[in-house]
């Protein structure tokens, strides 16, 4: 993914962008460690495919590191409106392999291709946390794909904060 995103701002001869790896946020210090701000933050489409308990933590830390005045837009799904046999098909191929080897197969997809998370973020604990990190305003453009529910925030951190 950081390979195709570097190719594209390449390709696209935008060189006022950064890419770093996720696991520099766990860092508490060392030379890996990311300690800078940033002006603008983005994700979109990602932090569903991350463990909550993870994307908590990535969440808070992007929020850190938003410069006074700094925009940050992300997406996160909220609600999937699925039958309770497509979400227990689901809960049953992350458990066993067989499974979702099985159901690759059906869907003639690569055997080994390992599944995809889709984890629901708890809107109540985003808003509390974008709160508690001082970003006062914060809009939100709902999204529906598929019967998942998402939410696009965007907020901004006041200036001198």
């Amino acid at each position: 993914m950081m390979r195709e995103a570097r190719a594209n701002a390449e390709r696209m001869a935008v060189d006022n962008v950064g890419f770093i790896e996720s696991s520099e946020f766990f860092e508490p210090s060392g030379k890996h460690a990311d300690r800078r701000l940033y002006s603008f933050i983005h994700s979109f489409i990602v932090m569903q495919h991350i463990p909550l308990s993870k994307g908590y933590v990535i969440f808070c830390g992007l929020l850190e590191r938003l410069e006074p005045g700094g925009v940050i837009a992300l997406h996160f799904p909220y609600f999937c409106k699925v039958s309770s046999l497509r979400k227990l098909t689901n809960y049953m191929r992350v458990r066993s392999r067989l499974l979702h080897s099985t159901g690759n197969l059906l869907q003639r997809r690569p055997l080994a291709e390992p599944p995809m998370q889709m984890n629901l973020y708890d809107m109540n604990k985003l808003f509390l946390i974008f709160h508690e990190f001082g970003l006062g305003s914060v809009s939100a453009d709902f999204l529906i794909d598929s019967g998942n529910h998402g939410v696009y925030l965007i907020g901004r951190r006041q200036a001198g904060d």
